[in-house]
């Protein structure tokens, strides 16, 4: 199922054809067959969290060194063991090849386009949104109430369906544009601080 988004996506085909194929996939309620395992649910968000590159804008200046590498930073707990690393080897996002850094402190998010907050950094978190305040960098979690707490993206888990909440407002504080695509697929949420 991960094969068939990297393919659409290296194959050219529109980004809500994209999109719309992860998240019938994500979605998809199938009874486990013993022949075919479940995709386990960090491999998902793995896909997810790379994809979210195709509907977000950063401001010019995230990228004014052109040999910079997008990196997206995990902070706290890392859920995908190396099903990001799979998942971004060889892509880039607009021009920039793409880099997975963990960070084991704060003082270490220097160059950061995206960070994903870990669980185990959940009493951390307006702390942690604090440092990256006012940054183009995409915050994303499945922290509980992380968007409403000044957050960007949070996923969200029903059964075996992957969604998200959007905190708008703190995507546009920090010069992020979301999409009007993903925008129809997530739940719209305020900061309620």
């Amino acid at each position: 199922m991960i094969r068939a988004i990297n393919i659409l996506a290296k194959s050219g085909a529109t980004t809500w054809l994209r999109l719309l194929v992860a998240v019938l996939i994500v979605g998809a309620h199938v009874a486990p067959v013993s022949a075919q395992p479940a995709v386990p649910e960090y491999k998902l968000k793995a896909v997810f969290l790379f994809r979210f590159t195709d509907y977000v804008m950063w401001p010019p200046k995230a990228f004014e060194q052109s040999d910079r590498p997008f990196v997206i930073g995990i902070i706290g707990t890392d859920p995908f063991g190396q099903f990001l690393d799979d998942t971004i080897r060889g892509e880039t996002v607009k021009g920039h090849a793409v880099q997975v850094k963990r960070f084991k402190s704060l003082d270490e998010i220097t160059s950061c386009n995206m960070l994903f907050v870990g669980t185990s950094a959940a009493g951390r978190v307006s702390e942690i949104l604090q440092k990256v305040k006012g940054r183009p960098i995409l915050t994303v979690s499945d922290i509980s109430d992380f968007a409403t707490n000044g957050g960007m993206i949070r996923f969200t888990k029903s059964g075996s369906r992957v969604g998200f909440r959007i905190n708008v407002n703190a995507a546009k504080e920090a010069g992020l544009s979301i999409s009007a695509k993903l925008l129809q697929m997530a739940q719209i949420v305020s900061t309620t601080k």
